[in-house]
């Protein structure tokens, strides 16, 4: 008797094990994630606003100002 390989089997495997991995990945980050509230967008003043995120004003980049090349910079 001989066995024969199916190449896609390979391929739908390592495609599997991938997307398992990322999304394994994926849920340790959102579980390790240090916010003190759940953040939420509320209306304000006729604008959406992100209310409790986990960053703060300091980490976000400068950009009221025209031609500012201000760079967000993450330190965790």
């Amino acid at each position: 008797m001989q066995v024969t390989r199916n190449p896609g089997l390979l391929s739908l495997v390592s495609s599997v094990a991938a997307a398992t991995a990322l999304a394994a990945v994926a849920v340790i980050t959102v579980t390790r994630a240090d916010c003190a509230e759940t953040p939420y967008y509320e209306q304000r003043d006729g604008a959406v606003e992100l209310v409790h995120s986990c960053l703060d004003a300091g980490q976000l980049p400068d950009t009221n100002h025209p031609g500012s090349d201000a760079v967000l910079r993450w330190q965790p």
